[in-house]
């Protein structure tokens, strides 16, 4: 669910829905997305296993999905460099 496609029921602990924390909310949304990917990269113990991870996907010997993601990384990294 929302941008970092969090899924409430493996990531219940890492928001607080009694106060009033939505999953849907951006900036929850967010927070809750990086700390499981956080977890996810020391469980992994590299940044393309933890990807792998967050996105389900340990098995896929390709990491097709930690590749796009870490393009899409450098994509916006270069876009940042230019502006500066």
């Amino acid at each position: 669910m929302g941008l970092m496609q969090v899924i409430p029921r493996y990531h219940g602990d890492k928001f607080d829905a009694a106060n009033g924390e939505s999953v849907l909310d951006p900036r929850t949304n967010i927070h809750v997305g990086a700390r499981a990917l956080k977890e996810y990269i020391r469980r992994g113990g590299t940044e393309i296993a933890g990807l792998q991870l967050y996105n389900g996907s340990l098995d896929d010997e390709s990491n097709a999905y930690a590749h796009k993601v870490l393009l899409e990384k450098q994509r916006l990294q270069s876009a940042i460099r230019r502006r500066t």
